[in-house]
């Protein structure tokens, strides 16, 4: 049990003291010395010590300090510990006497577990947030800018073997009941001392035996394993009189026995096929060649994920992601999330940041700000009727493709979302690879401005931004036609007939009614079309969608050719760039293993840009109130 700890000062020790003038006051170290009980009040940390007994922590504004220092010079915790120890700039910084000693690197660990644990788990970001705020940084700036960047995880990938004899070990080291029956499985030699198994690599044949006899080992532990699951969970709850944190102990191991085999489990199934020669009696299999959506790279750290910056930069972590202000370069949200897999896509974080900037001050605290963070667990893969693998010869166009309907591996910065859609929507909006160079922005609306590449070019997020009053300024993605430079989608007119009815019109001059879904079938007037040849390649005609959705995003393309539009994106939004790689630059890697605590990670290193950011602009605290003397002028 431990009680708060307040600073005692650091009297006639203090760097000041023992060597004046070695800390310039302008400096990021001399701003801190003088302002870190403003800018990180002890009160911002009461709630992580609720009893009032035991020996007192160290104090809330010394580890304030110390955490945005080592998130901004991307130490460990030792390192970081030793620069308390004998750095007399991070003495001063932390109101540390020199003589006095430095908490052990542990302590970090500590008060980081608390900060997560707590009700406000951002709060060095909200508390620099606030500062912000009062000094009125962002007053009267009317855009907001997004991007993400990719963040190596901090584990080595694993491949398929190696996972499954991993997962294997671990529940056999976890769970004695199952010990003695894993050690009667035909692979029971590669589990106990996870050794890579002595086998022909080059032999086609033997891998195959190999993968068999694993995956075989791993169903079979599966369905054993449910068994145990379901045996305990009857004998539980026979059991009368058990203290509660009995009955709570045991209910944890179930849980945990149940999240060890759902991994084992996906882990058999993810990278598999079956093999020539396989049988119902006697199955055989061997690794897939294809990747799958969503795919588990490792059993350290199962929320790591392959990420795609194009088809030549593979990478595998996690993505990070910003919301910035272009004139100061402030960040206004940051969070992390999975690099692949459900709610990771640029477009979908982007609609969490934007929502929660806008529409969430009024139920939180000023220095408390929403997390953006996405905790997709890994699930089988399953087929969905959007899949992007699906035969093209099913298509009735070779351009009807939607842009949503891509590799989920591909799903950074510049590549497109991942979000489901209509099975209608047969046409095109088919995406090719993004240009390098930045084209379009902005019309000069009167609100709020969000500015971001063509990865967020999303109906979700256009409708977003409809519905909080934001203009979207987003670069679009082009279109692919099916014939080069023929017709797109955008070449076809929608209006209403006499009788008021919807219809669509083909840049061939025929007209044909539009469904209740915007469905328009050209296919009985394509074989008499002039311009077929250059419309499409499908024999039996052309057939588009122009629903919602479509017409959203195809009035958005028109707004996009504005020179307005165009100017204000080349002005604002390269700042995006510059924003995410303040934050990311000291250090790519991630030190954390989840996408948890990888997200407090990234917002500590929002944290300490922003701190930076205000300092260049000439930040002072007078008398009570938070100044500017340096802030960049207003934007029209």
């Amino acid at each position: 049990m431990c009680m708060q700890g307040f600073g005692s000062g650091s009297g006639l020790f203090s760097v000041d003291e023992i060597a004046p003038g070695l800390v310039e006051p302008g400096s990021l170290y001399g701003f801190l010395a003088e302002h870190r009980l403003a800018l990180f009040p002890e009160e911002g940390f009461a709630d992580l010590f609720p009893s009032g007994r035991g020996r007192p922590s160290v104090a809330g504004s010394v580890m304030g300090v110390a955490l945005l220092l080592q998130a901004m010079e991307n130490l460990t915790d030792r390192e970081a510990a030793g620069r308390l120890k004998f750095d007399l700039r991070w003495k001063a910084a932390c109101g540390l006497a020199v003589d006095e000693p430095a908490p052990n690197f542990s302590v970090l660990c500590v008060w980081r577990r608390r900060i997560a644990e707590s009700g406000d788990p951002d709060r060095v970001f909200g508390m620099v947030g606030a500062v912000v705020k009062a000094c009125g940084a962002l007053r009267g700036r009317r855009r907001r800018v997004a991007d993400s960047t990719v963040v190596d995880d901090a584990v080595a990938r694993q491949d398929t073997v190696t996972m499954l004899i991993w997962q294997v070990h671990r529940i056999r080291g976890l769970f004695g009941g199952l010990r003695e029956w894993i050690d009667c499985l035909p692979g029971r030699a590669y589990y106990e001392g996870r050794s890579k198994p002595d086998i022909d690599w080059d032999d086609p044949l033997a891998r195959e035996d190999l993968v068999t006899v694993l995956v075989n080992d791993a169903f079979r532990i599966v369905e054993r394993a449910w068994v145990v699951v379901e045996e305990r969970e009857a004998w539980l709850e026979a059991q009368e009189g058990l203290e509660p944190e009995e009955e709570a102990a045991a209910r944890e191991a179930i849980e945990r026995l149940k999240d060890h085999v759902g991994l084992l489990a996906l882990l058999a199934g993810q990278d598999v096929e079956l093999a020539d020669g396989s049988t119902d009696q006697h199955p055989r299999w061997r690794i897939a060649k294809k990747v799958a959506p969503d795919r588990v790279i490792s059993t350290v750290d199962t929320q790591s994920r392959h990420v795609r910056k194009s088809r030549a930069s593979k990478k595998d972590g996690y993505k990070a992601h910003t919301l910035a202000e272009p004139d100061t370069g402030l960040i206004v949200e940051a969070g992390a999330s999975m690099g692949a897999g459900p709610g990771s896509s640029d477009a979908q974080v982007g609609q969490h940041m934007l929502t929660s900037h806008l529409g969430d001050h009024d139920s939180k605290t000023p220095t408390s700000q929403p997390t953006i963070t996405t905790t997709a667990q890994p699930g089988p893969e399953t087929p969905q009727p959007d899949d992007p693998k699906r035969d093209d010869s099913e298509m009735v166009d070779s351009e009807m493709v939607d842009p949503e309907m891509v590799d989920p591996e591909m799903v950074d910065s510049e590549m497109v979302d991942s979000e489901p859609v209509d099975s209608e929507a047969i046409d095109s909006e088919l995406v090719e690879p993004e240009p390098t160079e930045p084209e379009l922005v902005d019309s000069g609306g009167s609100g709020l401005q969000f500015l971001a590449d063509s990865a967020y070019d999303s109906y979700a997020m256009l409708a977003c931004c409809d519905e909080l009053g934001v203009e979207p300024v987003i670069k679009p993605r082009p279109l692919r036609t099916a014939v080069q430079d023929g017709v797109s989608i955008d070449d076809f007119d929608v209006g209403c007939d006499e009788r008021g009815s919807p219809v669509a019109c083909c840049p061939g001059g025929f007209t044909v009614a539009l469904s209740e879904q915007g469905r328009a079938d050209f296919t009985d007037h394509c074989h008499r079309c002039v311009i077929k040849d250059t419309c499409t390649k499908a024999a039996n005609g052309r057939i588009i969608t122009l629903g919602e959705a479509q017409q959203r995003r195809r009035a958005h393309r028109q707004a996009a050719k504005d020179p307005q539009f165009q100017a204000t994106y080349r002005q604002h939004r390269p700042m995006a760039e510059r924003a995410i790689s303040w934050t990311i630059r000291p250090g790519r890697r991630t030190p954390y293993r989840g996408v948890k605590k990888t997200d407090a990670w990234i917002k500590l290193r929002a944290a300490a840009s922003n701190v930076k950011r205000l300092l260049s602009m000439g930040l002072t605290l007078q008398g009570q109130h938070w100044e500017l003397t340096n802030a960049p002028p207003l934007t029209a």
